[in-house]
């Protein structure tokens, strides 16, 4: 099952999918194999809020909840210095990286 979720605006969505393969190309940021650990996260643009950084992972374990996996998107969405995995003073351009990669102002 894939799960959609923002911490930036809260959207949250079991069984996420994309309309067809040009809209997940055109949404797709970054795809977050975090070093190795866990489930990967396909970073998309949020349609409800145009976060870049929000993200959709697929679940496959019923032990997976709710719980983890805001937290676990939530955390590349924040830097280290505010309890997140991004290198303090990387995320903003990290943000901008993306946006300026994807046309977006």
């Amino acid at each position: 099952m894939k799960v959609f979720y923002c911490p930036k605006c809260g959207k949250y969505e079991e069984h996420f999918k994309f309309k067809s393969i040009k809209e997940e190309k055109h949404l797709t940021t970054w795809i977050n194999p975090r070093d190795g650990y866990g489930m990967i996260i396909h970073h998309i643009i949020c349609t409800n809020c145009g976060n870049v950084l929000s993200g959709i992972m697929n679940i496959r374990e019923k032990s997976v909840d709710e719980w983890y996996i805001k937290e676990t998107i939530s955390m590349y969405n924040r830097e280290r210095k505010d309890n997140g995995y991004i290198e303090n003073g990387k995320l903003e351009w990290l943000i901008n990286d993306i946006k300026n990669k994807k046309g977006i102002e």
